[in-house]
């Protein structure tokens, strides 16, 4: 029986991602398993990073992950994701209710008793920042051993982001607002201490 890798801390992941962006001749996406059993499988571009749910015979589109960690480093140009996008644990949390509801419409399928399996609505401790219908990347990403896995393909062309209310254009604005404060404020301090 083969062991299960651990999952990925949040610190790995994102460090996976940087060190990806930082690569300026690098290739033009990378594949990221957050293995421990999550079936989380990220695909990491220049421009976004997309989560899926990886079953075994079928890939989920989950949306886009966040780091605020990722978008205030001063080192790398991380861009604000399109809708919908989620932070390391409230994707493991979509995930996880994913795979619940996967598993039992296999289970219905083969005809077997779901008298005793749990609710599926989402619980109300999951905090998810934003819910849209996810985008369908194309070409779906495989399953593969390694922790990582970059393949020679070009990006594709991003599909066009849907409107956005004034409400959501108005957040997600002022958070970009509030980044780009600390990295100036960051590099303010930078030079300040350059010059003592």
């Amino acid at each position: 029986m083969a062991m299960t890798k651990p999952l990925l801390p949040q610190r790995r992941v994102d460090q996976a991602i940087k060190n990806f962006l930082i690569n300026p001749h690098g290739r033009s996406h990378a594949t990221l398993n957050l293995c421990g059993g999550s079936c989380v499988q990220l695909v990491i571009y220049r421009s976004k990073v997309t989560a899926y749910l990886n079953d075994t015979k079928k890939v989920y589109p989950l949306g886009f992950y966040y780091s605020e960690d990722l978008e205030t480093d001063p080192e790398i140009d991380y861009p604000a994701p399109p809708s919908p996008f989620y932070t390391y644990d409230t994707l493991l949390d979509l995930a996880k209710r994913k795979k619940q509801e996967v598993d039992a419409k296999k289970k219905a399928k083969t005809g077997l008793n779901l008298s005793n399996l749990p609710d599926f609505l989402p619980d109300n401790d999951v905090k998810i920042i934003q819910v849209k219908a996810p985008i369908i990347e194309s070409p779906e990403p495989h399953s593969n051993s390694e922790p990582i896995e970059v393949s020679e393909k070009k990006e594709p062309t991003p599909a066009p982001v849907s409107k956005l209310t004034n409400k959501e254009l108005k957040e997600s604005l002022e958070r970009r607002l509030r980044i780009l404060d600390l990295k100036i404020e960051r590099e303010e301090i930078l030079s300040q201490l350059a010059d003592l």
